[in-house]
């Protein structure tokens, strides 16, 4: 019997179907053909992009807390909030297996809550970034300016090019509390897609 195979499959989808005949069948793998040939790598690169979705889990120096909803961070409304009482440095992770990621802008928005929105505001947000989680490369270094005003906006460019996997956004200190509040967080950049085609052109097998 042949089988045809016409339709694109991946290298490991293919390779299973091969594993799985071979084992029902008894083949002998002597008598296979397979034509699986790689296309040209394509790279996918969107930008605009919020890429908070990729947060990951929330550390408080070197401990691990399990915060359940940070939504209010992240939800473009300055009326809400979200604030914590912790040792600092509050750290926001990013990261992401199969696709790489460039921030090229942080924006903090700070409430109208009087002198509580002022004083447990961010002082300074430090982003580090790496593809393997164990070296870690610092980025940029944002100093929040002092005379922040209720209810404004602060946008702050990142110089760097370079995409990463894993990103960690530092907020080692306030302007004048042990209470640290966030109203909003908008982190915007761009996703690289890469990955290799394989086409299936034709894959014989012969049982004999």
């Amino acid at each position: 019997d042949n089988i045809h195979y016409k339709e694109w499959f991946s290298k490991d989808i293919s390779n299973e179907i091969y594993g799985r005949i071979f084992t029902l069948k008894n083949i002998d793998t002597s008598n296979v053909k397979n034509f699986i040939s790689p296309l040209p790598k394509r790279i996918d690169e969107y930008c605009g992009l919020d890429i908070s979705f990729y947060r990951d889990n929330i550390n408080f120096s070197s401990k691990t807390a399990s915060v359940e909803d940070l939504s209010s961070i992240f939800d473009d409304n300055i009326n809400t909030f979200w604030e914590a009482r912790q040792e600092l440095p509050f750290v926001i992770n990013l990261g992401s297996e199969i696709e790489l990621m460039k921030i090229d802008k942080v924006s903090l928005k700070v409430g109208k809550d009087g002198s509580d929105s002022i004083n447990r505001t961010p002082s300074e947000i430090i982003i580090f970034a790496s593809n393997d989680k164990n070296s870690w490369i610092p980025i940029s270094e944002i100093k929040i300016d002092s005379n922040i005003k209720n209810g404004e906006n602060k946008e702050y460019k990142i110089p760097s090019e370079n995409y990463y996997k894993y990103y960690e956004i530092y907020f080692p200190a306030t302007f004048r509390s042990d209470i640290i509040r966030i109203y909003e967080l908008d982190l915007n950049g761009c996703i690289k897609k890469s990955l290799w085609r394989f086409k299936l052109k034709l894959s014989k097998i012969i049982i004999t």
